[in-house]
Parts: structure tokens; C-alpha cells; sequence
């Protein structure tokens, strides 16, 4: 809930009149955005429409930012891969959160705006 009632922009999938995934972006205390997506298990149901979609939905994220960054589970390789596709840049994993689990931070820069 904190991501969405922070967030600058926020989408809801639909899938069948049935919300799938909700996902969006929050200003961070650095000026960076903090990217973040919930998904049910029936995004497989339209991975093919969420695919097409992806890279219109990150630049509009990243447009306001210099970056857009989070971390992800280590093993999310589903995840992983689709962050790559999107152009994130993905770290070595590191012990991070309450759990003390490995997470790759990840990040994609804005290099089309002028931060002056």
C-alpha cells in the first residue's frame, strides 16, 4: 500500500475486468525513483501484452527522473531477465533487508533528459 500511495505514477493491469499486477513509481529521499510492480500468478495469462507494454511504461516512469532504481530477490530469474530486457542494470547480489536474503540492486538512468 505505501508503494502505491506514494507513487508520482501507478497503473492497475486488468485482465478480464480482474486486476493482475499493479505497478508504478515513488519519489525517493535522494531524487531518484523507486520502481516497484505487484503481480498476481495470472500475469502468464497476458506475458505477451505485458512484454509489448514494458519499455513504453519504463520510459514514462524514468522521464521525470535521473534514475529509476530497487532491489530484487536474487532468485526472481523471471523477474531478472525481464529487468534486463527493459535496459535495467542489474548488481551483484548483496545481503540486504529483514531476512538478511541476497538481492541484486538494479537501475536504469535517464540519459535522454538534461539535469542541469
Amino acid at each position: 500500500m505505501e508503494g502505491y500511495k506514494y507513487s508520482k505514477l501507478c497503473w492497475t493491469v486488468l485482465h478480464k475486468k480482474e486486476p493482475i499486477c499493479v505497478f508504478g513509481v515513488a519519489d525517493q529521499y535522494n531524487g531518484n525513483g523507486c520502481v516497484w510492480l505487484l503481480g498476481t500468478d495470472k500475469m502468464k495469462d497476458v506475458r505477451i501484452s505485458i512484454i509489448r507494454e514494458s519499455k513504453f511504461y519504463v520510459r514514462k516512469m524514468l522521464a521525470p527522473y535521473k534514475r529509476i532504481e530497487n532491489w530484487v530477490y536474487h532468485k526472481n530469474e523471471l523477474s531478472i531477465k525481464w529487468l534486463k530486457w527493459c535496459g535495467f542494470t542489474i548488481e551483484e547480489a548483496k545481503i540486504a533487508g529483514v531476512g538478511k536474503t541476497l538481492f541484486h540492486h538494479f537501475y536504469k538512468e535517464n540519459k535522454e533528459a538534461s539535469w542541469d
